[in-house]
């Protein structure tokens, strides 16, 4: 799911369609925000069901939905994920439909993160390590109102995996 403003920004023509649906994969539905950091520019992916975030550069939309099934893959194997559940996860996130985000809660989530994303406050020596390094820390992050307040345990509660 998209806002409005990154639809325009990756070329799509038209205006994003509602919400798809989010039976495609365990994970279910993502939105993605832009943020600006000290580093450059990011692409926050968010997870509507766990919260969970995967953190790429903000790339060309082709080279950035690449990008987020492998860092998507490098959390949940983080995260104690079996393999096979990975695979099909990266798999799925490939053929995600793109859509508007309707889901304010979420959007709100989102927003949340970016802002911390802003202030993340590491020195990293490459925009890899600065990725996976924010990422981890974004998914450490407990949301308020939310059962459970970690990605983490959402994520273990969907694929029955100790971490």
């Amino acid at each position: 799911m998209l806002t409005q403003r990154l639809w325009r920004r990756f070329g799509l023509a038209g205006r994003p369609i509602e919400q798809p649906a989010d039976e495609a994969t365990g994970l279910g539905n993502w939105t993605v925000i832009d943020v600006a950091t000290r580093y450059g520019e990011l692409a926050l992916f968010v997870n509507q069901r766990t919260c969970l975030v995967a953190v790429t550069p903000l790339l060309p939309l082709r080279d950035a939905i690449l990008l987020f099934a492998v860092q998507v893959g490098t959390e949940l194997e983080r995260l104690g994920v079996p393999k096979e559940s990975i695979d099909a996860e990266q798999a799925a996130v490939l053929k995600l439909s793109l859509g508007k985000n309707t889901d304010r809660s979420l959007l709100g989530t989102a927003n949340q993160l970016a802002f911390d994303a802003q202030h993340f406050d590491e020195r990293v020596a490459s925009p890899k390590e600065l990725c996976n390094r924010l990422q981890a820390w974004l998914n450490e992050t407990p949301h308020v109102k939310r059962k459970p307040s970690y990605a983490a345990d959402a994520v273990a509660e969907i694929f029955a995996t100790r971490h």
